[in-house]
């Protein structure tokens, strides 16, 4: 008997954003989002102190809060039961897709930080911090990741079971990788790089085989707009370019004069300001 192979499908729910029409499905959608810059201040500031710095990542952070809004979503195309098609989802937790996903995640943290004792930045939102018989803990947020540093391992270590009681979360341990950003701790220095991210680049943009240079940028370049003889470049590759270097720059600000002059460039770019731009690479 010839045996009949069987296809695996995959059914997902999908949130239509696209479809949510601002104080019917959903009102607020801000959610705070901490800058390169007070990730550099935590972790100058733990060296500074020889603090260790800890990461640990939320799995599905979306699915832990309860929807404000009431929100409905069509059964899955293909997937439908049958003779209930006309039926739809209601959800009762957040989704992935939702406009207001987000913040409702954010509110929920932020709830079970303030519970727990830590205070919150009034000028950086993703900051926390929770002092205690002269220790400290501060907790810096990126959606969620979450790095974690302080003057006690032992109030650190307790407030790792105490998120992973409360949320579905692995402990990574001293943070290695965080946002395409290598990290290599000793007792007193961190080294960051993002040459896993830039070799990736090299080979997208073909530039893996070129021969290096001194200087990103050449002290005789005049750059200027493109001059209408001035052959076109293409723009999508211009401007993603660019847009990489951009990412570069958190671990490389010897790139960032460089970059910015050439991202003034992205609506009209010529072959002046792409050759400028593959010295940087």
């Amino acid at each position: 008997m010839k045996k009949e192979k069987i296809i695996r499908h995959k059914a997902r729910i999908v949130a239509k954003e696209f479809s949510q029409i601002p104080g019917r499905d959903y009102e607020e959608t801000y959610a705070p989002m901490a800058c390169m810059e007070t990730i550099r201040m935590l972790i100058a500031t733990a060296i500074h102190n020889r603090y260790s710095i800890h990461q640990m990542d939320v799995k599905s952070p979306f699915l832990n809060e309860i929807n404000a809004e009431e929100i409905y979503v069509q059964q899955s195309q293909g997937f439908e039961i049958p003779a209930e098609e006309e039926k739809v989802y209601r959800l009762a937790k957040a989704l992935y897709g939702l406009k207001q996903a987000p913040r409702a995640w954010n509110s929920n943290i932020d709830m079970h930080l303030i519970r727990s004792s830590f205070e919150r930045c009034p000028v950086e939102p993703s900051l926390y911090t929770k002092r205690s018989q002269g220790e400290i803990i501060i907790l810096l947020l990126y959606v969620d990741d979450l790095i974690i540093t302080g003057s006690s391992p032992e109030m650190i270590r307790e407030f790792k079971m105490n998120l992973m009681q409360q949320y579905e979360m692995p402990d990574l341990g001293l943070m290695k990788f965080f946002l395409g950003i290598q990290d290599q701790q000793a007792s007193n220095f961190i080294f960051l790089s993002q040459e896993k991210c830039a070799r990736v680049l090299l080979v997208k943009f073909q530039l893996d085989g070129v021969n290096s240079t001194t200087s990103p940028m050449a002290t005789s370049d005049k750059l200027g707009k493109r001059k209408e003889e001035e052959e076109k470049c293409n723009y999508e590759t211009y401007r993603s370019l660019i847009g990489s270097l951009i990412y570069l720059t958190k671990t490389r600000p010897d790139l960032e004069y460089s970059v910015n002059v050439l991202s003034r460039f992205i609506f009209d770019p010529g072959k002046q300001h792409f050759a400028a731009a593959k010295r940087v690479m």
